[in-house]
């Protein structure tokens, strides 16, 4: 009789495993031809492409006088040989305010031909604030030598050329990549602009552009996305989740007070849910315990 009652609770466990594994491809194959992508797909394209909107082309430095409200010195105006015109610095630095709204994007780039005759340095930074904590830098870009103490927000992040500029020479920097190496940051609005002599000789700048912005942060609605596609899941209808890339941001707490995430029931599924879901760190489901992730 033990052996029969041993071979029979076997016999259950394959037909439940048996089922299991029919349910389970089953699902997947309703996932691939409902919606068009396996259980799990690397990225949200369709929401990535409606978020990214058009280009932003902010032109900061042309043929035409700046009319962009001054923060700080001013720019003059000159003609210049071969070129049109171009703009004279004679103080330090001569900043203007960024006022309507332009984020940095993956292909956003920054661009600008500077010269400088005389002195050691000459400097351009792009002002910028971080939507998530609301911080304020300037990223600087250097050519030249400039020697200052060390400081949280440095004077040149990054130097282009050891050499001072004494012809035209243009420059064009990936604003992101440099952004995220210098910076840390997944997300950045642009505030400001900077051309700065430095040293009390004079630098003449033209043609500075930033190109392929964003008119919104297209960080916080990636992640609106995420939250609505979590929530919809939390609600009883499946909506395929993204992996996250190995450098992307993931929970450190998960807070929830629904049944099914108690311990040992859907493990698994709550799991994989916690591991998706960034929003500063948390991941919520409209309850009051937290759990580490």
């Amino acid at each position: 009789m033990h052996v029969i009652a041993n071979r029979s609770r076997h016999a259950v466990v394959l037909a439940a495993w048996g089922f299991l594994a029919l349910w389970g491809g089953c699902a997947v194959g309703n996932a691939r031809a409902e919606g068009g992508q396996t259980v799990y797909p690397l990225a949200p394209a369709d929401e990535q492409s409606a978020a990214a909107g058009p280009p932003l082309t902010l032109s900061l430095l042309a043929a035409e006088p700046v009319m962009r409200p001054m923060e700080q010195g001013s720019l003059e105006q000159v003609p210049d040989e071969g070129s049109g015109y171009c703009f004279l610095v004679r103080g330090q630095q001569a900043g203007m305010r960024i006022d309507e709204p332009a984020f940095v994007a993956p292909s956003t780039t920054v661009s600008w031909s500077w010269k400088k005759q005389q002195g050691t340095v000459c400097i351009v930074q792009v002002g910028l604030r971080n939507p998530l904590t609301g911080e304020g830098r300037y990223l600087g870009y250097g050519a030249g030598s400039l020697t200052e103490p060390a400081a949280a927000d440095p004077t040149v992040e990054l130097v282009v050329s050891g050499e001072l500029p004494r012809q035209w020479t243009a420059n064009r920097r990936s604003l992101y990549q440099d952004m995220r190496t210098v910076l840390g940051w997944p997300s950045a609005q642009i505030t400001s602009f900077y051309v700065s002599p430095w040293d009390g000789n004079p630098g003449w700048f033209r043609d500075v552009r930033i190109e392929n912005a964003t008119a919104d942060d297209t960080l916080a609605m990636a992640q609106q996305g995420e939250l609505r596609r979590l929530s919809a899941v939390g609600r009883g209808r499946y909506v395929p989740l993204p992996l996250k890339k190995p450098d992307d941001q993931h929970i450190n707490t998960f807070e929830t007070n629904f049944e099914e995430c108690a311990p040992g029931r859907n493990s698994g599924s709550n799991e994989w849910l916690s591991k998706q879901s960034h929003h500063d760190g948390r991941a919520i489901f409209c309850g009051d315990h937290l759990f580490p992730s």
